[in-house]
């Protein structure tokens, strides 16, 4: 029974070790993407800020990626 205890103890520390080096890690991790999580929100920012801009004109948006058009359809349909 003493020794199930020392194991299970032992095992806890083990643990708790494995633990503090995932958290060390994860804050690594997240400090080195920091600076790239900042400027995608920035371009996210400025992704819909522009297809804001293209609804308002209501005119194909100007960009060349695909992902970034934004058409709108004509004000009169053709006849």
């Amino acid at each position: 029974m003493k020794s199930n205890v020392q194991n299970m103890e032992s095992e806890m520390d083990r643990l708790t070790n494995n633990m503090s080096k995932i958290t060390e890690q994860c804050a690594t991790v997240n400090n080195a993407l920091g600076p790239r999580r900042e400027k995608i929100r920035q371009l996210n920012g400025v992704h819909n800020l522009l297809k804001k801009v293209c609804i308002c004109f209501r005119r194909r948006c100007p960009l060349s990626h695909p992902h970034l058009k934004l058409t709108t359809p004509p004000a009169h349909p053709p006849p």
